[in-house]
């Protein structure tokens, strides 16, 4: 099979300890995420993550339980978990509020459309990734997480995490560039 689109998106993540840039290459058939030296995808027609190991041209399976497991603990830190959306005339905002005994959380995403991405396998692959968040933020076919920041407060410990699309766009070069990842053999 040969990929029919290719959608290129450049994230930057930033976190206390540092703030790293994130490439993402979208097809119709998987969605490939470049990350200095962690490469990852995402295989529609199976619903599977893979680790690449380019040296032996070979994809491992990626578990997402211990993943699953850390959101259900820091879960139980909170009474309740609120989520509101508000419709904005580019798109829409989800703010999430949290609190427990010893806990608060609160976030900001900002959705928006973008033309395309409906004809890819990016929601897949965000619905399979939100199985195992804290927070589950619907999105539909042709939206995109354009703006994620979620501030938490654990007993006086504040952690910060933040995700901003700096630049997506349809390439119409060259795009079946990263379909050999469909014929890398499973270890």
């Amino acid at each position: 099979m040969k990929s029919t689109l290719l959608i290129h998106v450049i994230k930057e993540i930033e976190t206390p300890e540092k703030t790293v840039q994130i490439e993402e290459f979208i097809t119709d058939l998987f969605v490939y995420t470049k990350q200095d030296d962690n490469d990852v995808f995402y295989h529609k027609s199976k619903n599977q993550m893979y680790a690449i190991d380019s040296i032996s041209q070979k994809v491992s399976p990626i578990s997402l339980n211990f993943r699953e497991q850390q959101a259900k603990q820091l879960k139980k830190m909170f009474h309740q978990i609120d989520v509101r959306n508000e419709k904005g005339t580019e798109g829409r905002k989800v703010f999430i509020e949290g609190r427990g005994n010893m806990a608060v959380l609160n976030g900001e995403v900002k959705v928006s459309t973008f033309k395309g991405i409906e004809n890819t396998a990016n929601k897949e692959a965000y619905d399979l990734l939100s199985q195992s968040s804290l927070v589950n933020i619907d999105i539909e076919k042709n939206e995109v997480t354009q703006y994620v920041n979620v501030d938490i407060n654990i007993q006086g410990k504040r952690v910060v995490n933040k995700t901003t699309i700096k630049n997506i766009s349809i390439l119409d070069q060259d795009i079946n560039r990263y379909d050999y990842l469909l014929g890398y053999p499973v270890n």
